[in-house]
């Protein structure tokens, strides 16, 4: 502040020593008050240098004709991918380095999961983040879809552990597959055509049981037809594992 003019303020100091022996606190923050000029006004304090501007947010893209499983993404994929977002024309020297170091979708999932440095790859870091916060948007996806089809394989599983012990679900697919277990399909012909021109499902199974027709209102021959009833008293009676399996 009095580097300007070195001596004066060498005097000034001078003063200033003098003055607080002398003075009060109020009298010594006058006097320096008075020997230095406060700069003020609405730019003092200085103002925090504006923020950079925002970066383009990452949107979500897949290559022509690919899932979200990037493992599964060839070199080709992966460059399409990334011309998705950043200019060939612009970044040049980042395909460049894409199509030499033979960057795959496994390359890409091993850079989001492990975020290696940018100097690694031998690519800028702007380029570097951009790649990777439109992985992030792919795997979000991926984890996304990951829980959609466990859910749906849950659901699916406890659809089927409804089917095997509710017999009147079963459909005529199920049936026979059923019967195929104790009967052999190459030496049981007719029957397994009956059941099939019959469409016997699991609610006629069920009537086969409770009511136990003749088996000739079935169409079936009398070995196979008590052979189907034996099986159905077993699974009636809770003996299901044997039974039911594979349905």
């Amino acid at each position: 502040m009095f580097s300007a003019q070195p001596k004066y303020a060498i005097e000034c100091v001078g003063d200033l020593k003098i003055m607080n022996n002398r003075a009060d606190r109020e009298d010594d923050y006058y006097l320096f008050d008075k020997l230095v000029d406060f700069p003020t006004g609405r730019d003092y304090p200085p103002c925090k240098p504006f923020p950079s501007p925002p970066e383009p947010a990452s949107k979500f893209y897949l290559p022509p004709g690919k899932s979200t499983n990037v493992s599964l993404w060839t070199e080709e994929d992966v460059r399409l991918w990334v011309g998705m977002f950043l200019k060939p024309s612009e970044h040049a020297e980042t395909f460049r380095t894409l199509k030499k170091l033979e960057i795959d979708g496994a390359v890409i999932q091993m850079i989001y999961e492990d975020k290696p440095a940018h100097t690694t790859m031998g690519i800028n870091l702007k380029d570097c983040e951009a790649i990777q916060a439109h992985a992030h948007e792919v795997f979000k996806v991926r984890i996304r879809d990951n829980h959609a089809a466990k859910e749906e394989a849950e659901r699916e599983h406890l659809r089927r552990r409804e089917k095997t012990t509710d017999m009147s679900l079963w459909t005529e697919e199920d049936v026979r597959r059923w019967v195929a277990k104790f009967l052999k399909p190459s030496e049981h012909v007719e029957t397994f055509r009956t059941l099939r021109e019959l469409e016997i499902d699991g609610a006629v199974i069920q009537m086969i049981y409770e009511d136990k027709p003749a088996h000739t209102t079935m169409g079936i021959n009398l070995e196979d037809y008590e052979a189907i009833q034996a099986h159905a008293h077993k699974f009636f009676n809770h003996d299901k594992a044997q039974d039911t399996s594979g349905i």
